[in-house]
């Protein structure tokens, strides 16, 4: 919903991503309390959290030229120490 609103409606954008990231922020929890977690199931939340921080950078890049490197290089610090974390040694 927040993709599809962010250009005309930010509010209701800004709301839609908040509770975006509190949801994600239980989900994962919920999955190991719930002995529901997998591989896959970690490696498909770390791409669709990327997707939506590519999409909002994408966003924000379009409303905001000015901060345009700014956050290309957010997005690539994002992506890439997600990737790290996900690929860690354990």
């Amino acid at each position: 919903m927040s993709l599809f609103t962010m250009r005309h409606h930010y509010v209701i954008a800004m709301a839609a991503y908040v509770i975006s990231v509190a949801l994600d922020y239980i989900d994962g929890p919920a999955a190991r309390v719930f002995k529901q977690e997998t591989s896959f199931g970690a490696l498909m939340d770390l791409v669709t959290d990327r997707c939506t921080s590519t999409c909002l950078m994408v966003m924000l890049s379009s409303l905001h030229p000015e901060y345009m490197i700014l956050l290309q290089i957010l997005l690539s610090l994002d992506i890439a120490s997600h990737w790290f974390h996900h690929y860690r040694p354990h």
